[in-house]
């Protein structure tokens, strides 16, 4: 009789004494705090075993089925809420993607155009398009013509040009302004009474048009080009900048290169 007493007093405290030495250690569910179950000797929190049913978690323990029960609803709530997020982004995303239009010139960045001006000067162009609204181009060009002021001359010069483009928005036809940098290089011959003369230029660059691309790739542009001398220099000779040739180009340049209309026509890809 003492034998039994003695085992049934070791059944009912051996658990006790093991979760007082170690405060995850468990027999049953109660054991463990709010949130909690007994699995594997140790309390774990519900939300780590989503997967096993009521049975296998809690047996016949009332109160971590019903722990488990909100668990299970709160992850569902979550999961429905994170959801309903997701779908309102896209929908947030696709309704300003609708508003600023098709993206025709991101969708086709890089762009090669032959060019030519009122004036006659031709030559190439290429880009490419950073965002919805930013592009950078560079230019090369040759640009010849004749002058008659005092002595008579003949410039043949070539024109090297970076500008930024901005658009004012990304469909098929979109106004633009530009502005960048020029410079200029090249020569000048006259009569039998003048000497030839080297040319230096740089000019700013600035612009503005309409620019037109379709989606297979067309690329057009018509524009105004107002292009200012920042700094220019004829010289006969090294060193040599007569004041008369300096004043020639000048008049040149403002006759033929300071306002030009422009007109790109070429593929995007």
């Amino acid at each position: 009789m003492k034998i039994l007493a003695s085992l049934v007093l070791f059944v009912v405290l051996f658990p006790a004494l093991v979760f007082a030495e170690d405060p995850k250690a468990c027999v049953y569910s109660f054991q463990c705090g709010q949130g909690f179950v007994c699995e594997a000797g140790e309390c774990d929190r519900l939300d780590f075993q989503p997967t096993e049913g009521a049975e296998a978690m809690c047996g016949a323990d009332r109160r971590c089925r019903i722990e488990r029960m909100k668990r299970l609803n709160a992850n569902r709530r979550q999961v429905q809420i994170a959801e309903d997020e997701r779908i309102a982004r896209a929908r947030l995303a696709e309704i300003e993607a609708e508003k600023e239009g098709p993206q025709i010139r991101l969708d086709s960045p890089l762009s090669v155009d032959w060019r030519a001006s009122r004036a006659g000067a031709l030559g190439f162009a290429a880009g490419y398009t950073l965002t919805r609204s930013l592009k950078v181009e560079g230019q090369a060009f040759f640009w010849e013509g004749d002058y008659y002021g005092g002595n008579y001359r003949f410039y043949e010069l070539n024109y090297l040009s970076l500008s930024g483009i901005y658009f004012t928005h990304g469909g098929p036809l979109a106004g633009y302004v530009s502005a960048g940098f020029m410079y200029g290089f090249g020569d000048s011959s006259g009569d039998f009474f003048s000497d030839s003369e080297e040319i230096v230029s740089h000019a700013l660059d600035l612009q503005l048009g309409v620019d037109v691309q379709f989606e297979r790739g067309f690329h057009t542009r018509l524009g105004i080009g107002y292009r200012p001398l920042i700094y220019h220099r004829a010289a006969i000779s090294p060193g040599v900048y007569p004041p008369d040739a300096e004043d020639a180009f000048e008049d040149w340049h403002s006759d033929n290169v300071m306002l030009d209309v422009i007109f790109l026509v070429g593929w995007a890809f």
